[in-house]
């Protein structure tokens, strides 16, 4: 391309440092009115988009800063230290703009950043915030901050839609993996390979990047029994790094909801199994904890024996007159009869043959029925 040509002529001496100054205000300048778009449409926001963000965040994240407005930051790939940047200038440090300076050899650049946040610049704010404990969840508030600063991310008119904090959400797990050493370039080979989360390759809602409980409607979709792909590889550098009090309940939340569980012990199975499918009102009365609940009360005379040598409907018979009808139905178990009964739209509730003739009509439709 033809700006790449002009970087690199040898007379001008710009570098692609040099377009990196006032990098924090690009984002809205740059990809802003893309997302407010999708976002006030309420359309997805894809990952390549995040890891737009993402990247240039990096960029902005420093490592410690000068006596002035300088900052310092290190390259992708090379190892954070709070030295970088303080021995003399050798050959290998060049300054590329307005004193900035940055060297390839020890991996480390300045910058500045003209995005405030109260008093303080948003790369300020990320120094303050460490390399420790850096999980996504850590990152979310000061990544919102910088995002709906006009000098940021500029995107405060799209701030109480849906889509906002689950972008927020997104933006913050990447930032997370590359301060935590993730390269960037291996990020970008996963998702143009399809791999983890990335299920549509670059095109994948970001949706699949909210790590954890980060916060309201980034996570209004997420449960702890509902799984999801963790948006963290088993090889990211993200994974050595502390967890702290502030993100633990977020890791804890993330690495649950992406575990594959087969529950063996469940009563929800479909007509397919057979007999392993029970339904209707006397298996709900017959459940083992109603039938221990029923012997708490049960005559002398009706002995374990007795009981279970009965038919399924005349045990039902009995737990439904000793604990729903001669006494009030308060226990747990009592009161999930009650629950189901009304959830299902049962107009009497009191009359044992009616809900029976109840569930008849559905199990009469077969599968349709169940369904």
């Amino acid at each position: 391309a033809d700006w790449k040509k002009r970087l690199i002529h040898p007379h001008f001496g710009l570098s692609s440092f040099f377009i990196t100054q006032n990098g924090a205000s690009k984002a809205g300048i740059r990809w802003g009115p893309t997302v407010v778009n999708l976002l006030s449409k309420n359309q997805k926001v894809t990952v390549s988009m995040v890891f737009a963000y993402a990247a240039l965040i990096r960029w902005l994240t420093p490592i410690r800063s000068c006596n002035d407005e300088r900052l310092v930051g290190w390259l992708d790939g090379a190892t954070p230290s709070t030295t970088m940047g303080k021995e003399e200038d050798d050959d290998a440090t060049v300054a590329y703009a307005d004193g900035l300076r940055y060297n390839l050899q020890e991996g480390w650049y300045e910058f500045k950043c003209s995005c405030a946040l109260g008093d303080k610049s948003f790369s300020q704010c990320l120094l303050e915030l460490g390399l420790t404990d850096a999980q996504p969840a850590t990152y979310y508030d000061i990544l919102q901050a910088y995002l709906l600063a006009k000098d940021g991310g500029d995107l405060l008119s799209v701030s109480e839609t849906e889509g906002f904090p689950v972008l927020v959400a997104a933006i913050a797990t990447l930032v997370a993996r590359m301060v935590a050493g993730d390269r960037l370039a291996d990020i970008m080979r996963e998702m143009q390979s399809c791999q983890g989360c990335f299920v549509d390759g670059f095109a994948t809602d970001c949706r699949v990047l909210v790590d954890g409980c980060l916060v309201g409607a980034a996570t209004s979709h997420k449960s702890v029994l509902h799984y999801e792909i963790t948006p963290i590889p088993d090889g990211s550098c993200l994974l050595k790094s502390v967890v702290g009090a502030s993100s633990i309940e977020s890791v804890i939340l993330s690495e649950v909801a992406s575990v594959e569980v087969v529950d063996l012990h469940t009563h929800l199975l479909p007509p397919t199994h057979g007999p392993l499918c029970l339904w209707g009102i006397d298996e709900l009365l017959t459940y083992h904890y109603l039938v221990a609940e029923y012997f708490i009360t049960a005559p002398a005379d009706i002995t374990p024996e007795h009981f279970f040598s009965l038919t399924k409907q005349d045990q039902a018979d009995l737990i439904w007159k000793a604990l729903f009808v001669d006494r009030l139905p308060i226990s747990e178990a009592s009161r999930g009869i009650l629950t189901t009964l009304k959830k299902l739209g049962v107009e009497d509730i009191r009359d044992l043959d009616l809900i029976r003739k109840f569930y008849a009509t559905y199990r009469d439709r077969g599968v349709e029925g169940t369904e």
